[in-house]
């Protein structure tokens, strides 16, 4: 993945200094995981940060190095897996993590945090919206392979209700791949019931 990452920005037109960055943060998240995660290369958890980065590089459009570096440490669907320095720089950067819907039903606090979180996502500038689009959007190709759950049914219908709209917002290809989540794999995730934002 660091071969990849390293191409891709390269190709980018990121300088030298700039992917140096973002390749630091993608192997500081994968040495912060170790800690947490058995080694098994194949896991989702394993490859998000390097897909969170290619997410908001390729889809998401953005170039700014600071976003690209931490959208490398984000886990918004796992928070037990973001480094506490990467919760400050977000915090620094204006980046909600409040979880309301996170499929660690414990993590979730279950109150009103949903509509503060929502808010402090709205006030956010292009760059950072498509940063939330890019962690989430990894997260949610991924929740299939979950086993079955009232949490991933309450992720399912989150992202549908909550983070799709906000896609719309953003429009290309992050709002093109989460309208097609939506509408192909989310509707299954969600169980019946009205699932018909997408």
């Amino acid at each position: 993945m660091a071969a990849r990452l390293e191409r891709t920005l390269a190709a980018a037109g990121l300088g030298a200094a700039e992917a140096a960055r973002v390749l630091d943060a993608h192997d500081a998240a994968g040495l912060h995981r170790a800690t947490l995660l058995p080694p098994d290369e194949d896991d989702p958890r394993w490859l998000h940060p390097g897909r969170n980065v290619l997410i908001l590089l390729e889809d998401g459009g953005v170039q700014e190095p600071d976003w690209l570096a931490l959208v490398a440490g984000l886990d918004q669907g796992r928070p037990a897996l973001i480094d506490p320095r990467v919760r400050e720089k977000a915090a620094a950067r204006g980046l909600p993590l409040l979880l309301p819907v996170a499929s660690d039903p414990v993590a979730s606090d279950g109150g009103g945090s949903d509509d503060a979180w929502l808010e402090a996502v709205l006030l956010l500038d292009a760059d950072g919206l498509a940063t939330v689009l890019a962690d989430w959007l990894d997260h949610l190709r991924h929740l299939h392979l979950e086993p079955a759950s009232p949490a991933r049914t309450r992720v399912a219908r989150w992202a549908e209700e909550r983070l799709f709209p906000l896609a719309v917002r953003s429009g290309g290809t992050l709002e093109r791949r989460l309208r097609w989540w939506c509408s192909r794999v989310g509707k299954g995730l969600a169980a019946s019931g009205d699932f018909n934002s997408c």
